[in-house]
């Protein structure tokens, strides 16, 4: 399943599409950019 994760940076917002294995890897290694990330699933 692909996803897509948005996060907010001071006042630039970002996004990326990932994979689910991507994913896991990015929120394991970006704890401060966790808690500013919305992570939505991609049917």
């Amino acid at each position: 399943m692909d996803y897509l994760l948005t996060w907010i940076k001071g006042e630039e917002v970002d996004y990326r599409f990932v994979s689910a294995d991507e994913l896991e890897k990015l929120l394991a290694n970006e704890e401060e950019e966790k808690n500013n990330c919305i992570v939505v699933s991609l049917h």
